[in-house]
């Protein structure tokens, strides 16, 4: 189990930093749920510096979190954008040597950073899991992740269902194992451990089980190993600073909602007008337009009756296609012919009457008709 301290050791009682970043199991004691249901969420880390119970890491000081660590952490989890499996005792690392397979207890689905208290999965148990932890057969959950020189955890690789409190209790190996393939996924520099090993066989399988996990095949070698956990940790990298960058730019765009949802009931005096003073303006406009092209029209009417073009009769027709189409009534008056006979009388100067010496009434209508000289008239219908 983990156990947390104010302060590290002086210098002189612990061993020296590790030249690169390790991998170690710790052990956390499971909280009871409610009505003694399997709890959805667990504590992966505690706040500040802790330490297994069995002393470790040895290679640095002390492990240690804090907000800046976990949320690097968690941008880390968030950018791979699947679930963490939880196995039982580890097996997903020993499937490879005993042949059995490895089912998931569980997934972690998300992680929260909580200010005083730690680093806590939420998690999705699966039925079984749910069974064993309610008769607590399980006991302990036990998080696998990499670390660097100054004991930040830097990556979850994955978790597991264990009854064993303490590190030392899990095959050294594997952790050995896990130890020398770690470096791409922190920040690199590690070297293999020594070839020559009471455990060797061992190890292969365990390397071999590792290379399937990174898609490699079982000959592949460690540069190869070591290459493709730094193309994950670069992607890792990028993912979460595009993460970074997104949630930046949401925060920017959440600022100019807000601002324009502020300003939104405050229009610009100098920019906006209320709608009524608007329809009046338009309204007045419309008046104005129509008290001038009925000037324009009653002055053209009144210019084609002065010059004959019109008579009397049709100067209600004329002001009705004027107020229409004040180009159309122009167009009609510029060809319209000026009528002579309105420019005298129907008579001829002469008294109306049917003595035969004058047009009458008719006769006068045909001659304005036709535009012939009310005399000519006369004095053709005379000889007749």
């Amino acid at each position: 189990m983990a156990k947390t301290r104010s302060a590290s050791a002086p210098s002189s009682t612990r061993p020296a930093a590790a030249a690169a970043p390790m991998v170690a199991a710790l052990s956390i004691a499971l909280r009871p749920g409610k009505d003694g249901q399997a709890q959805d969420e667990i504590q992966v880390f505690p706040a500040g510096e802790f330490r297994a119970s069995d002393g470790r890491p040895e290679d640095v000081d002390t492990w240690r979190m804090d907000g800046d660590i976990a949320r690097a952490l968690i941008a880390r989890f968030n950018a791979r954008n699947r679930r963490l499996v939880i196995d039982y005792e580890h097996q997903t690392l020993a499937a490879a040597t005993n042949g059995q397979p490895a089912p998931a207890s569980g997934w972690m689905v998300a992680l929260e950073w909580r200010e005083g208290e730690g680093v806590y999965a939420r998690v999705d148990w699966k039925q079984r899991a749910q069974a064993y932890i309610k008769a607590e057969e399980y006991l302990y959950i036990s998080p696998v992740f990499t670390y660097d020189k100054q004991g930040r955890p830097q990556d979850i690789l994955h978790a597991a269902l264990t009854n064993n409190p303490a590190l030392d209790n899990m095959e050294a190996v594997r952790l050995a194992v896990a130890s020398a393939l770690a470096p791409g996924i922190a920040h690199g520099g590690a070297q293999l451990l020594p070839a020559q090993s009471p455990k060797e066989s061992k190890m292969n399988e365990l390397l071999k089980a590792l290379f399937a996990l990174l898609g490699l095949a079982d000959d592949a070698t460690e540069e190869q190993a070591l290459a493709k956990l730094s193309e994950y940790s670069d992607k890792a990298k990028q993912d979460a600073d595009q993460v970074a960058a997104l949630t930046t730019e949401v925060e920017n765009k959440k600022e100019e909602v807000a601002a324009l949802t502020s300003s939104a009931g405050k229009p610009d005096p100098a920019k906006y007008v209320p709608i009524a003073a608007l329809s009046a303006l338009q309204a007045q406009v419309a008046t104005l337009t129509t008290d001038q092209r009925a000037r324009d029209v009653a002055e053209l009417v009144t210019v084609a009756l002065s010059a004959n073009k019109l008579t009397p009769a049709l100067k209600d027709w004329a002001v009705a296609l004027g107020m229409k189409d004040p180009a159309q009534l122009k167009a009609y008056l510029d060809q319209a012919p000026a009528i002579a006979a309105l420019s005298g009388t129907q008579t001829g100067g002469r008294q109306p009457g049917g003595n035969g010496s004058q047009l009458n009434d008719e006769q006068m209508a045909v001659c304005t008709r036709m535009g012939l000289d009310p005399q000519k008239y006369l004095k053709s219908i005379s000889q007749d």
